[in-house]
């Protein structure tokens, strides 16, 4: 066994899911029969393999690490590095933690998730049961990390008002790109160049590229 951090990359459009494991070649191998069956937890990563297909994603090491107590750790540290989320990825939790790894389940329980794994439907929850849960849920926030409550308007408009004045764009004197630089990089993505190679020629991380593609920055500049 060999404890590692790796990505899990879609060559098509550089998404990764990021991840770790105490068994490598095993973990890549659960991940491929799960996506392969249309049955892996992670739906992001699932929808991008039925519409991508298995040869356009790879498996990459990381880091190997030495001490498997590290494993969160790194994990952790890899996650805020590359920054898989949302548009830039499949992963859904900003943090690792350690989850069940090391931990072996009653045989009652171990059997239950075997059934769910081979598709045998769990016995349907009773109206009480459901309608204990709705309550519980109540006044409870969006369990997705990055749903961020609606502004008030009072808060709108003081952002408003500390965005009078500043300089946008190449007008910015810390701006790595310029319009001209911005135009360049929508050409070579409609072309099919990838994020990453455009990044790396232009000194920037592929965020800003993905960004500047999705109009999120520089959305002043015209074609």
């Amino acid at each position: 066994m060999e404890p590692v951090v790796y990505a899990i990359k879609n060559l098509n459009d550089m998404k990764m899911y990021v991840g770790s494991t105490v068994n490598k070649s095993v973990r890549w191998q659960t991940h491929r029969t799960l996506l392969r069956h249309g049955k892996h937890e992670n739906g992001f990563l699932q929808a991008a393999w039925d519409r991508d297909g298995e040869p356009a994603f790879v498996f990459a090491v990381l880091e190997v690490i030495d001490v498997p107590g590290q494993l969160a750790e790194r994990e952790t540290w890899w996650l805020n590095h590359l920054t898989p989320y949302g548009v830039y990825g499949y992963n859904i939790l900003r943090t690792a933690h350690d989850g069940t790894r090391g931990y072996k389940f009653p045989d009652e329980v171990r059997q239950k998730m075997s059934l769910m794994r081979k598709g045998v439907p769990k016995s349907p929850r009773s109206k009480e049961h459901c309608e204990n849960i709705r309550k519980a849920k109540l006044g409870k926030p969006h369990p997705v990390t990055w749903a961020i409550p609606p502004k008030s308007n009072e808060t709108r408009a003081k952002l408003s008002a500390s965005h009078i004045g500043r300089h946008v764009g190449e007008a910015n004197e810390k701006a790595k790109l310029n319009d001209d630089a911005v135009r360049d990089i929508r050409r070579r993505l409609v072309d099919g160049e990838s994020g990453f190679s455009i990044a790396k020629f232009y000194g920037v991380h592929r965020q800003a590229i993905y960004r500047i593609r999705d109009r999120i920055t520089w959305k002043h500049v015209k074609e």
